[in-house]
C-alpha cells in the first residue's frame, strides 16, 4: 500500500488528487439529492427519467468531440472549463431549489449542462495523469483513482441521503457545487505545459482538422471488435436493467422505504457489495484472469461510477462502461493510450 501512495509525493498529482476526490465525494452525495429534488418538486418518474436522460445523452453525443478538443487545447484547460461549467450548473440548481420548486425544463437544462461538463472532463483525465505523475507511477495513480471511486461510492450516497433528510436537497447540491470549486482551484494550481515561442494557440502545419481527428478515433473504435462489442453489451444491459433500477429506486424509496436516508444507505451497501465482489474476484486470480473482459462484467453491473454530472442523479454511472469504450478510441490519443494501455484479450 505504501508503494501505491508514493505517487502522492509528486506535488502536482497530490494537488489534483485532493480536488478530484473532493468533487467525487460531492457528486456521489448529489446522486440522492437530485433525484429527491425532482420528486419533491412534484414531478413523476417520467420527469425524473427525462432529467437522467438529458445528462446521459449529452455525454454520449459529446464524448467523441470532447476527446479531440482536449487533445488540441490541452487537458488542463478543458478540465478547468468542464468543472467551472458543472460548478455553475450545480450552484444554479441549488439556488433554484432554495427559492422554491424549479420547473422541469430547468432540471433538464442543468442536467444537460452537467453531462456536457462530464463529457469533456472524462477523456482528458487519463491523459492529464501522464503529465502530472511520473511514468513509473502511472499504475499507482490509477489505483488511487479506483480507491477514491470505491470509497466515495460507499460514503457519498449514505452521507447525501442523511443530509437530504436533515437539511434538504438544496444544501446537498450546494455542497456539490462547492466541491467542484475545490477541483477548479486544484486544477488552476497545476502549471501549464510550456509552448514554443510563436506557437501558442496555433495548430501545427499540416495537422488534420478536428473532424478528421474524430473520424480517425471512430475508425479506431470500430476496428477493435472487443471494444465495441463490450460497449454494446453494457449499453444493452444499462438500457434494460440498470436504468430502470436507478430510476424506480428513488421513486419507490420515497413512497415506501422511508425516504432519502434509507435509499442512500441502500446505494452505499450496493457499492460495498460491488467492491467486495471485485476484491473476491481478484483474490481468486492473483495474477489476473485469463480473460479479463469476461470476468468484470457481472460485478460491473452493480458498480456505477460515482463521478456524475450535476443532473445525473441516481443514474450517474449507467453509461460508464460505454463511455469507457468511446474514451478508449476517441479520447486524447497520444497521451491517453500511455496511461491505460489496453491489451487485446486472447
Amino acid at each position: 500500500m505504501r508503494s501505491r501512495v508514493g505517487v502522492l509525493q509528486e506535488r502536482n498529482f497530490r494537488r489534483f488528487y485532493v480536488g478530484f476526490v473532493t468533487s467525487l465525494l460531492g457528486s456521489s452525495m448529489s446522486t440522492v439529492a437530485i433525484a429527491w429534488a425532482v420528486l419533491e418538486s412534484g414531478f413523476s418518474a417520467t420527469g425524473l427519467g427525462l432529467v437522467f436522460t438529458a445528462n446521459v445523452v449529452s455525454q454520449v453525443v459529446l464524448l467523441p468531440l470532447a476527446g479531440a478538443v482536449a487533445d488540441r487545447l490541452g487537458r488542463r484547460r478543458v478540465m478547468l472549463a468542464a468543472d467551472v461549467l458543472r460548478c455553475g450548473a450545480q450552484a444554479a440548481l441549488a439556488t433554484a431549489l432554495a427559492l422554491g420548486r424549479p420547473a422541469l425544463w430547468l432540471f433538464i437544462l442543468l442536467a444537460w449542462l452537467g453531462g456536457t461538463g462530464t463529457a469533456f472532463f472524462s477523456p482528458a483525465l487519463d491523459a492529464l495523469t501522464v503529465e502530472i505523475a511520473p511514468r513509473d507511477q502511472l499504475g499507482n495513480a490509477n489505483s488511487l483513482y479506483g480507491l477514491a471511486g470505491s470509497a466515495t461510492r460507499i460514503a457519498g450516497p449514505a452521507l447525501g441521503g442523511v443530509l437530504v433528510a436533515v437539511a434538504g436537497s438544496a444544501v446537498v447540491v450546494a455542497v456539490d457545487a462547492a466541491t467542484y470549486a475545490v477541483s477548479v482551484l486544484a486544477l488552476s494550481l497545476l502549471p501549464l505545459p510550456t509552448a514554443e515561442p510563436g506557437k501558442r494557440g496555433t495548430a501545427p502545419a499540416g495537422r488534420p482538422t478536428l473532424w478528421a481527428d474524430m473520424a480517425e478515433g471512430w475508425a479506431d473504435f470500430r476496428s477493435r471488435t472487443w471494444v465495441w462489442a463490450t460497449t454494446v453489451q453494457f449499453a444493452f444491459f444499462n438500457l434494460i436493467t440498470w436504468a430502470p433500477w436507478m430510476l424506480l429506486g428513488p421513486v419507490e424509496g420515497r413512497a415506501y422505504l422511508g425516504g432519502a436516508a434509507v435509499w442512500g444507505a441502500i446505494m452505499a451497501v450496493q457499492g460495498a457489495g460491488a467492491i467486495t465482489a471485485g476484491l473476491r474476484g481478484h483474490a481468486g486470480h492473483p495474477v489476473g484472469p485469463r480473460r479479463p473482459l469476461a470476468r468484470p462484467s457481472p460485478s460491473a453491473r452493480a458498480a456505477p461510477s460515482a463521478r456524475a454530472g450535476p443532473g445525473a442523479g441516481a443514474s450517474a454511472g449507467a453509461d460508464a462502461p460505454a463511455r469507457g469504450g468511446v474514451n478508449a478510441a476517441c479520447g486524447p490519443r497520444r497521451a491517453g493510450r500511455r496511461t491505460r494501455p489496453a491489451a487485446r484479450p486472447p
